[in-house]
C-alpha cells in the first residue's frame, strides 16, 4: 500500500492531515520536500494500530504523564531542589543571566542580587510576570520547577545566597 500525503509547510502556519487507512501496520515515509540542510535525514514512519491498541497506547501514554509529575505538597530535601533548580537554570536562565549567574548587559546579575538574596515573594514576582518586557514570564514552569530555580540561585555562586529553600507557591497559599 502506497502511503502518500503531500503538504506544504510554511513557517508560522500549522498544518496537519489526517491521513485514514483501514489496514493496520507500519509504514514508512519520506519527505519530498527540500526544506532545510538535514532534509536527506527526514524519515517518517506512521504506525496505524486498532483502535482499541490506539486507546491502550494513550492509557499508557497518561500513566507515564503521571508518574513524571512532580508532587507540589512532597518536602524536598535541599539538595533535591539544587540539583533540578541548576537544570532548570540552566535551561531557562543561563541564556541571559550567564551560568555563573554574573548576567550581562540589560540581564542583572543573580549572584549577590538583592532579589534573589530577600523575601521569597519579590523573586517569585519576577519569575511570574516576567520584568520591563526583557525577561518573559515563567508562568508555564511548575511549582517545583519555580521553587528549585529560586533555590539554586539562593545556594549557588560566590556572592551569596540566602541559603534557604524556596517554598512552593501552592505551599505559599495554604
Amino acid at each position: 500500500m502506497v502511503f502518500r500525503l503531500f503538504l506544504h509547510c510554511l513557517r508560522e502556519q500549522i498544518n496537519n492531515q489526517e491521513p485514514k487507512t483501514e489496514k493496520i501496520g507500519v509504514y514508512r515515509c519520506e519527505c519530498a520536500e527540500l526544506c532545510g540542510k538535514d532534509h536527506a535525514f527526514m524519515p517518517i514512519v506512521v504506525n496505524v494500530v486498532s483502535a482499541e491498541d490506539y486507546k491502550k497506547w494513550v492509557d499508557g501514554k497518561k500513566k507515564e504523564m503521571v508518574a513524571l509529575a512532580d508532587d507540589p505538597t512532597k518536602t524536598y530535601t535541599l539538595d533535591e531542589l539544587v540539583s533540578r533548580g541548576e537544570k532548570v537554570y540552566a535551561a531557562n536562565c543561563a541564556v541571559c543571566h550567564q551560568p555563573n549567574g554574573n548576567g550581562a548587559g540589560a540581564f542583572p546579575a543573580l549572584d549577590g542580587s538583592k532579589i534573589v538574596n530577600g523575601p521569597d515573594a519579590a523573586q517569585m514576582h519576577i519569575l511570574l510576570e516576567g520584568k520591563n518586557n526583557i525577561m518573559p514570564s515563567w508562568k508555564a514552569l511548575s511549582d517545583v520547577e519555580l521553587a528549585s530555580v529560586m533555590t539554586f540561585t539562593r545556594n549557588s555562586w560566590e556572592g551569596g545566597g540566602a541559603g534557604n529553600n524556596a517554598s512552593t507557591p501552592a505551599a505559599e497559599s495554604k
